[in-house]
């Protein structure tokens, strides 16, 4: 009989009579060997694919070809698919590899490796999505920002975003906003220059005293003056006295330096 998972022999007392020793090295040795060490190489462009035994007791599953649609792999009838595999999708075409079996599924992407543990009451699970040359748990389609010169290996760079800050929210995330970009707001060294309006200036008087001995106009030589209020003292036939003009009109500003420090960062896609 053999083990309900792996399918590795276990002789009953007595019997295998005669073949025990080849019963142990064909369905035992040479399981444990391929469990263990064992590549097999897929070529796959179908649709879907059913493993035979000897490529499900392989350790690594090396998948190539050309997929032109995303493909499912399963086992086939009565082949056992148990336990820790190696799974690794080298195939061209941009579509995607999906282990499957009674429990469930999960995807391995073009271009990537990993490990992955397999039983029919959870599916098959990812225990590590490795990519052709780096390590990384974090799904295709992720966004991160990265302070370094260009997108890492396995990433593409965000050009879309350019000369912006970040704002957390507790909200839904991903939203952009604003009009003024970030270097343009954070050179400033001063704040716009503006002229001031009749109605920016608060409500005020200018008083005027013109007093003395000396002619005041209009031939008379009699003291005149304006008191507090406007009225005028000492007689006269003139009818105002006026403040003498000054001021351009001009703008002005205040100082302002914006000039924040700031360390550039990258925004980037995982491939």
């Amino acid at each position: 009989m053999a083990t309900p998972l792996m399918g590795y022999v276990t002789p009953t007392t007595g019997g295998s009579s005669g073949t025990w020793g080849d019963d142990i090295n064909n369905q035992f040795t040479g399981y444990v060997d391929s469990n263990l060490a064992a590549i097999s190489t897929l070529a796959i462009t179908g649709a879907t694919y059913a493993l035979s035994a000897s490529e499900a007791r392989s350790m690594t599953l090396r998948i190539t070809g050309t997929l032109l649609q995303n493909c499912t792999i399963s086992a086939g009838g009565g082949v056992l698919w148990n336990g820790v595999r190696m799974i690794e999708n080298l195939t061209t075409g941009n579509f995607t590899i999906t282990l499957s079996n009674a429990g469930g599924s999960c995807t391995v992407p073009q271009g990537h490796r990993g490990v992955f543990y397999l039983d029919t009451t959870f599916g098959p699970r990812a225990m590590s999505d490795v990519n052709a040359s780096s390590g990384t748990e974090i799904p295709s389609g992720s966004v991160l920002s990265f302070y370094q010169a260009a997108a890492p290996t396995g990433w593409t760079q965000v050009t879309s975003l350019n000369d912006c800050s970040l704002r957390l929210v507790s909200g839904t995330g991903g939203g952009i906003g604003g009009s003024v970009n970030f270097s343009t707001l954070f050179g400033r060294t001063s704040v716009d220059g503006y002229v001031l309006q009749v109605a920016d200036i608060p409500s005020h008087k200018h008083g005027v005293i013109k007093s003395g001995t000396a002619q005041q106009g209009y031939g008379s030589t009699t003291p005149r003056g304006i008191t507090d209020g406007g009225s005028f003292t000492g007689g006269g036939d003139y009818a105002a006295l006026d403040t003498v003009n000054t001021g351009g009109g001009g703008s002005h500003t205040h100082g302002l330096d914006m000039r924040v420090k700031y360390a550039d960062f990258i925004v980037c896609s995982r491939n």
